[in-house]
């Protein structure tokens, strides 16, 4: 009995990766399931219908192309969504965005269980790893949506396994796969940028310190960056052909400018009143906002044991990386991001607006309820966090393994069963925001789906695009801000395209170019009706 007992564990621990891949599989299906039916929290975030809008105009709309991909989020997402985003039920749905992101998820826990084997030399470290991403909550929720997140953690945590598998093995194959996963990363999520700046560092530093030979070192060096900088490349092509500027990119990221529709850019000023204190121009509270969104999204113990991992990890390991294991330094390629993020923060980027976190609010179960500004940032280190945490449980002593386990066991039971707050949950928030009224169903969207009968509708996606996606109608109904000559013939001449026009009322316009362009325009009262009206919204039918 004792020696089937002993196979059967063998097995299991033999199988561990395909074992993690089908409970990931079966973990990812299941929590879309959940929150699909849970009043579509899969969509409930703006950017989450934004999104999967921005894949459906590519192949759906008066003007389609690849131009709607737009150049203020990077397209790999929205690429991605192309083959699925043609169906009606894929794109309302979420589905065609959650292909992605569920993928992204099995990967991500497929590669953190990797890394600890190559790393450490220990099953169960990976094993550690890969617990803390399947029992993040904010992780399985995030996965369920079109957002970048899930995606992005999947290049990175693929980056640093392939790069880690090159430097530790000399595989010329997984250098290549490193530089892939890299340049996938810069089309994704700007922080990918210093993804590839760190990656390109490290590659030269291992280089270095692993062969004397100049040549070999510079060929190597060249074709990693060469493959690795192609996402970059083409962006900045991109770019330059389509709106003729190819780093205006910078501008829109740094915020100095803002494209809000075909033909006008403002200026725009980022303020962040939405945080606690200023970030802008203070590294300290920059650093100190950013590692709360961490401990926050990920989960304060887990975050608080691998932060101890990591400082750890460093005098521990210093002679040896410089020595005989040089390939540790791979491990830090997923801080980066938190670089990338504290940079930003500092030079006045979008801010973060994080709920007070002290002793008291540990207590208070109302946390996740309290309202958040990119909050979710903090997510995209959940592949240090993971790393450094399975480091801890590389230790020998049953003890320190059993540890970790009830420190992973016991976030998750903190997260649903107890009054202990510890860690701000993303589908909490967003499902007590929609009290049950879908993203975009106004009292004036509401009425013009149901007096909808033909005819083109002008309408400004940048003001009104939640509405849009629950009208239900195909996007080559809608002239809008990416609809080139339609919308610029239409804010001189609404009648000659548009047999609708939605727009905020004049109390509140805030960004419906609509509202801005047409207020003072004669044409709008001579050839159409004022057909409905609220506090909010007006909407205006052709006259016959």
């Amino acid at each position: 009995m004792k020696n089937v007992l002993i196979n059967s564990m063998r097995k299991i621990s033999e199988n561990l990766d395909k074992i993690l891949v089908i409970v990931a599989v079966v973990l990812s299906i299941t929590s879309f399931l959940y929150f699909f039916q849970n009043n579509h929290l899969n969509i409930e975030f703006y950017d989450a219908q934004a999104r999967l809008n921005i894949a459906r105009k590519v192949i759906d709309n008066l003007t389609p192309g690849i131009a709607q991909l737009g150049n203020i989020w990077l397209p790999l997402p929205q690429v991605l969504m192309l083959p699925f985003i043609w169906s009606n039920f894929l794109w309302h749905s979420g589905i065609a965005g959650y292909i992605m992101s569920g993928i992204s998820f099995v990967l991500t826990i497929y590669f953190l269980y990797k890394i600890g084997i190559i790393a450490f030399g220990s099953r169960f470290s990976g094993f550690a790893m890969a617990l803390v991403a399947l029992t993040s909550i904010n992780f399985v929720y995030m996965q369920t949506t079109p957002m970048t997140e899930t995606l992005f953690i999947a290049t990175v945590t693929g980056a640093t396994y392939y790069l880690l598998k090159w430097a530790k093995y000399q595989s010329l194959n997984s250098l290549l796969l490193a530089a892939f996963f890299i340049s996938a990363s810069t089309l994704t999520r700007y922080e990918g940028y210093f993804v590839f700046l760190m990656a390109t560092f490290l590659v030269s530093l291992i280089l270095l310190l692993k062969t004397k030979d100049r040549k070999k070192t510079e060929g190597t060096l060249i074709l990693f960056g060469t493959l690795a900088v192609t996402g970059i490349v083409m962006w900045i092509i991109y770019s330059w052909t389509i709106f003729k500027d190819p780093t205006y990119w910078i501008k829109i990221y740094s915020h100095e400018v803002s494209i809000i529709s075909t033909d006008k850019v403002i200026q725009k000023t980022v303020i962040d009143s939405a945080s606690r204190f200023s970030q802008k121009g203070n590294l300290i509270n920059s650093v100190t906002s950013f590692s709360e969104s961490v401990a926050l999204m990920v989960g304060i113990p887990i975050t608080i044991f691998a932060a101890f991992g990591l400082l750890a990890f460093i005098p521990l390991n210093l002679k040896r990386i410089f020595t005989d294991k040089p390939y540790y330094l791979v491990l830090f390629l997923p801080f980066s991001v938190f670089a990338f993020v504290v940079f930003t923060l500092y030079r006045g980027g979008i801010p973060l607006g994080l709920p007070h976190l002290d002793f008291g609010s540990l207590l208070n179960r109302n946390v996740s309820l309290e309202t958040e500004y990119n909050i979710r940032y903090g997510l995209t280190i959940l592949p240090l966090v993971a790393i450094f945490f399975g480091w801890l449980a590389v230790n020998r002593f049953k003890l320190v393994r059993l540890l970790l386990i009830l420190i992973i066991v016991f976030q998750v039971v903190t997260t649903f069963y107890t009054p202990l707050f510890t860690v701000y949950q993303l589908p909490t928030q967003l499902a007590h925001g929609t009290k049950s009224i879908p993203r975009g169903n106004t009292a004036a969207s509401s009425w013009l789906k149901e007096n909808y009968n033909g005819g083109l509708i002008m309408i400004s996606a940048l003001q009104f695009d939640p509405e849009m996606f629950y009208l239900g109608l195909d996007y080559k109904n809608y002239i809008h801000e990416g609809t080139g000559n339609y919308w610029l013939d239409s804010t001189k001449n609404p009648q000659k395209h548009a047999s609708w026009i939605y727009m905020s009322s004049p109390e509140n316009y805030d960004k419906d170019q609509v509202r801005k362009n047409l207020a003072e325009n004669k044409d709008l009262i001579r050839y159409f009706d004022l057909v409905y009206q609220d506090k909010n919204n007006y909407v205006y039918k052709k006259k016959i």
